[in-house]
């Protein structure tokens, strides 16, 4: 078994368990790998939580590269991005994050230092591409909206606005629904009307 796969089935655990409820024994156990060969690869828990937030930040990354580099219109990107968002926070416990947070702050901060900087390049590059296609404002204050969306994200992160994740996707939408709304034009407004009109006679 290779490092890559070990990380990604102990990521699958500390998502849903936790990261301080998970054991290395719990680990190889359900893994399937001696303990012993577990530390030979990590040579204790730290590094090994370091290592799965990394492919953690890594995995999102990717995906959501991905999706800035479609061809396809800023507002159909920014639905897609807020998806994969959503997939992760449906996909954890609380604990996940509380966890980390109080008993690996080293992980945390480096975790918290990459949301702030990939969301600050996601949210320059959608503005710009959404003032180019004519569908956000010209007078849109760059730095006000990326602190109102990584204000919202955390909200929603550590359970303030969204205690039970069973509410997760009517609220969710609806919080970017009010974001967008805020800073389109009337192209724009249009454009996300449309498609929250075909979203609902499909469902």
């Amino acid at each position: 078994m290779t490092e890559e796969q070990i990380v990604e089935g102990t990521l699958n655990l500390f998502l849903k368990y936790g990261v301080n409820s998970v054991s290395m024994d719990d680990i190889s156990n359900s893994i399937g790998i001696s303990k012993k060969t577990l530390y030979q690869l990590f040579n204790n828990k730290e590094y090994l939580v370091e290592s799965t937030i990394k492919e953690f930040i890594n995995e999102q990354d990717l995906e959501i590269r991905n999706i800035i580099n479609e061809d396809i219109n800023v507002i159909d990107k920014i639905m897609k991005i807020y998806s994969i968002v959503l997939y992760y926070f449906k996909s954890s416990c609380p604990a996940f994050i509380h966890g980390l947070k109080k008993y690996f702050p080293e992980t945390y901060n480096l975790f918290i230092v990459y949301k702030r900087e990939q969301l600050q390049v996601i949210i320059t590059h959608l503005l710009k591409q959404g003032k180019n296609e004519g569908v956000f404002r010209e007078d849109i204050d760059y730095k006000l909206i990326y602190e109102l969306h990584l204000s919202r994200l955390n909200s929603i992160i550590y359970g303030l606005l969204l205690p039970d994740k069973r509410a997760g996707d009517p609220i969710y939408s609806e919080v970017l629904i009010i974001l967008l709304r805020g800073i389109t034009t009337v192209k724009g407004y249009k454009i996300l009307d449309e498609k929250l009109i075909r979203k609902s006679i499909c469902k």
